[in-house]
């Protein structure tokens, strides 16, 4: 190889760097928003279209809040009773919520919520989620207190789904879109949600997912929490008008069968709330659950908890 060969070839190779280095520095200056792995990455899947915000999915809530406390992510999704949680902890502050129809109580035999006693249901997502803590409100109103009348087990959503699909297990709690691939092998839903509402009155479509940020770092960039819920607010209304592409575009991103997504559909509905419009359900939604729960509920957070209009010193 010639020396003009050489040098050409270097000055090719400098190039290739510098665009790989500017490539992550892009990425690395795009603030990052941390969804769960279930129902609402077709809510939010569309923000990976533009190139203000990154998403990506948690594995684990503890991961999802170290990210967040440590300044990696901008932003995270999380049932609205773990982010009320962890703010005893850490200076979390809630900046939006999403507005859910996506659970169901899998039951096989004709099992009805006044049969439960004695049986045992796997709980997908862990204990302390929205999930959990409706159920066993809905299961008190029948007089069924777990540890004591029902047995309650935790399991990740798809392992869930699979027991039950293998008769390993003849009642579990799944969100979409895990239910909906449990009663493909048979069995029917009962829904914690429109119980919960007969049981208190309130609305069944209540706030589930909420979006935290740390006030601290919304104090140093204000501007990311309107950039966070305005992303999400497009996202969630492109996904009402395209849920077929919402569920292609979300399977190639994540390496999920579309398909599986595409079956829920019909059985998932989604809407996004900003603080200012979803403070007072959560705040009914938290108090009510703590006074079924307590002792084994922490208490609903203070007002600071709720930012408003993205404003992190304006409870």
């Amino acid at each position: 190889m010639s020396f003009r060969q050489r040098v050409r070839s270097l000055v090719f190779a400098c190039g290739i760097l510098f665009a790989l280095s500017s490539v992550r520095c892009a990425l690395a200056a795009q603030p990052v928003l941390l969804v769960p792995p279930g129902p609402l990455i077709l809510a939010t899947v569309g923000i990976s279209r533009g190139a203000d915000l990154r998403i990506e999915v948690w594995k684990t809530q503890e991961e999802a809040v170290t990210r967040l406390v440590t300044g990696d992510a901008a932003a995270v999704v999380l049932p609205v009773t773990v982010g009320a949680a962890y703010s005893a902890k850490a200076d979390i502050v809630l900046i939006g919520a999403f507005r859910e129809s996506v659970f169901s109580l899998i039951v096989r035999d004709g099992v009805g919520w006044e049969d439960l006693r004695g049986r045992e249901i796997l709980v997908a997502q862990g204990r302390g989620t929205v999930l959990d803590s409706i159920l066993r409100s809905v299961l008190s109103s029948y007089d069924l207190r777990p540890g004591r009348d029902v047995t309650l087990l935790y399991a990740p959503a798809p392992e869930a789904a699979a027991l039950f699909s293998r008769g390993k297990t003849a009642i579990v709690a799944l969100p979409e879109p895990f239910a909906s691939l449990a009663l493909e092998s048979g069995g029917r839903s009962l829904d914690p949600q429109e119980a919960w509402g007969r049981m208190t009155g309130a609305s069944a479509r209540f706030p589930v997912g909420g979006v935290f940020a740390m006030r601290s770092a919304l104090r140093g960039n204000p501007g990311n929490a309107s950039l966070v819920t305005n992303a999400i607010a497009a996202s969630t209304a492109w996904f009402a008008e395209h849920p077929e592409q919402a569920c292609d575009l979300a399977g190639h991103a994540f390496g999920m069968p579309s398909e599986r997504f595409r079956k829920a559909l019909p059985r998932i509905h989604i809407s996004f709330d900003s603080v200012e419009a979803c403070s007072s359900d959560v705040m009914s939604l938290l108090a009510r659950l703590y006074d079924t729960l307590s002792p084994d509920m922490a208490p609903p957070p203070a007002a600071p908890f709720y930012i408003s209009g993205g404003d992190p010193a304006k409870p």
